[in-house]
């Protein structure tokens, strides 16, 4: 996380370059690289085939984000004035749902539909969207904002 926090390459954080001495001091890099690539927040097993009707791009996080959800709308109860937004998190590794706008100062990334509070701009749900889905009776952005309403 720290990494993330100090803009620097996740592997760069165990060397002197960043002058970060307190990771390379505690943990070898190769040791922190191999226990990162063991932690996952889903079971790749029950993950379905890209082909299949039920797959969710972002099978590997849903718990994550669920969890995150449920611990918003647990800690917060909303007042009456509500306002959903959409976000843009920077992302520019290839990605099938990530998006382009050229108007943005972060162009590439993932976008995430918000249901905040408007008098203290707390988060109470989160969406990713992950692509077009099919059409629905009343229209994407109904769906959108009836999902995040009820979640």
């Amino acid at each position: 996380m720290s990494a993330t926090a100090f803009n620097h390459p996740r592997r760069a954080v165990c060397g002197t370059y960043y002058k970060l001495p307190f990771f390379g001091s505690v943990m070898p890099k190769d040791r922190f690289s191999l226990l990162l690539s063991f932690l996952h927040l889903a079971n790749n097993e029950e993950q379905p085939p890209h082909d299949h009707p039920n797959h969710d791009p972002i099978f590997k996080i849903r718990p994550f984000i669920e969890r995150l959800n449920a611990n918003f709308q647990g800690v917060f109860l909303p007042g009456k004035n509500i306002a959903i937004d959409e976000a843009m998190v920077a992302w520019r590794c290839p990605l099938k749902f990530r998006v382009y706008n050229p108007d943005k100062p972060d162009k590439f990334g993932i976008k995430v539909f918000e249901l905040c509070d408007s008098a203290t701009v707390y988060c109470c749900n989160l969406e990713f969207y992950t692509g077009k889905r099919e059409a629905s009776v009343h229209g994407a952005t109904f769906d959108v904002v009836d999902s995040l309403i009820n979640p």
